[in-house]
């Protein structure tokens, strides 16, 4: 047990020894590195402390050579400034003689201009009264303007309502004029149908086609034709049969045997709506150039429809408007909607006159409504 502890102790002891020598050449090495490296940056100092002593001794000898200049700049200029002094001491004696000169000058100024001051002043007071009693006839006739002011405003004020009540008079008898001449025509074409008709008895009463077996009885053209007219005048629908009523007693002196009811009435509308597109589509087909088009959207109830107006141009150079329809539906308000709608009804509109031109044009129905409609068509636009 003794040896084996002895044998590790000089195991260590040696272990211990090389360990200390290799850090002993350890040492040694970096102390010679350090050595070489301090001399090294001892000969690069002196290198630059001899460089920078030879700046220096250039930098003094610069400073002796300007200190030279700079003396000599400043004896130049303690000479320019006794030269000055100099001068400056003769202009000052002469400026105090040209001052003296001056002064006597304007005292004698000073009292020319007194005597004028005085004068001035006396001019000022009688100025003064003048200007008062210039100002109170300002004020006397500017009282005079402005009454004359507010009296010719109120003058203007009723001239101009003056005429804008003769513009609206104007209006109203142009209106009366128009629908006196509607009502004058329809008497008229009444008077002529009073006159063709005193001679045979219209009978107002529904008559089946001859040699037609069955169907519903159905109303004669003149009665149609009278129910147009009434609903293109204005009439509401429930007055009409009223209206027939008392027109047939007027004529005849009698009361009709029956009277057209309302419902048969509002179908009659439709026929003023088809015959009012096919002469819409006639007109179009007619005109070579279609010189304006106008579209007009809106929407109620969040449902939105448009109406559609072509522009003719007339012989006579004037614009003739053509309202193709005056309620077109439109899924949306988009442009591409508006455009599709409008082109659909052009061309329906055109499809429609194509296939009721045979049967519906030549009906004599349909050339006696036609003046009916068109003056329809004028009143609605």
């Amino acid at each position: 047990m003794t040896q084996a502890v002895r044998a590790e102790r000089q195991h260590a002891a040696r272990t211990s020894s090389r360990q200390q020598k290799n850090f002993d050449d350890t040492i040694a090495k970096e102390k010679a590195a350090a050595e070489e490296n301090i001399k090294t940056l001892k000969n690069q100092f002196e290198k630059e402390r001899a460089k920078r002593i030879a700046e220096m001794e250039e930098v003094v000898d610069k400073l002796v050579k300007e200190r030279a200049t700079w003396q000599t700049y400043r004896e130049d200029l303690v000479d320019q400034v006794d030269s000055a002094n100099a001068k400056f001491v003769s202009e000052k004696k002469r400026s105090r003689s040209l001052v003296q000169q001056e002064f006597d000058r304007s005292t004698k100024q000073e009292s020319k201009l007194r005597d004028q001051i005085y004068e001035l002043e006396t001019l000022n007071f009688n100025l003064t009264e003048v200007t008062k009693t210039a100002s109170k006839e300002k004020q006397f006739y500017r009282r005079r303007f402005l009454l004359k002011k507010k009296l010719a405003d109120k003058r203007l004020k009723r001239t101009r309502s003056l005429k804008k009540e003769n513009k609206q008079l104007t209006y109203d008898l142009i209106e009366f004029e128009k629908r006196q001449a509607a009502q004058d025509a329809v008497l008229e074409k009444y008077t002529q149908l009073l006159q063709g008709h005193l001679s045979k008895e219209k009978q107002m009463k529904k008559y089946r086609n001859m040699g037609q077996k069955g169907g519903a009885a159905v109303w004669e053209d003149w009665v149609v034709l009278l129910i147009i007219e009434l609903l293109v005048l204005g009439v509401p629908v429930k007055a009409i049969p009223g209206s027939i009523m008392t027109v047939y007693s007027t004529l005849y002196g009698k009361a009709p045997d029956e009277v057209p009811s309302a419902t048969y009435i509002r179908r009659c509308r439709s026929v003023v709506q088809v015959v009012g597109e096919t002469l819409a589509a006639w007109r179009l087909a007619e005109s070579e150039n279609w010189l304006q088009i106008f579209s007009d959207a809106t929407s109620r109830r969040q449902c939105a429809f448009q109406a559609l107006i072509v522009g003719l141009m007339t012989e006579d150079g004037e614009l003739d408007p053509v309202i193709v329809s005056s309620c077109i539906f439109l899924e949306d308000e988009s442009a591409r909607t508006t455009f599709d709608s409008i082109i659909e009804k052009v061309s329906t509109v055109g499809v429609g006159v194509y296939l009721k031109t045979n049967f519906f044009l030549h009906s004599p129905l349909t050339i006696a409504l036609v003046p009916a409609v068109i003056l329809f068509e004028r009143q609605t636009y």
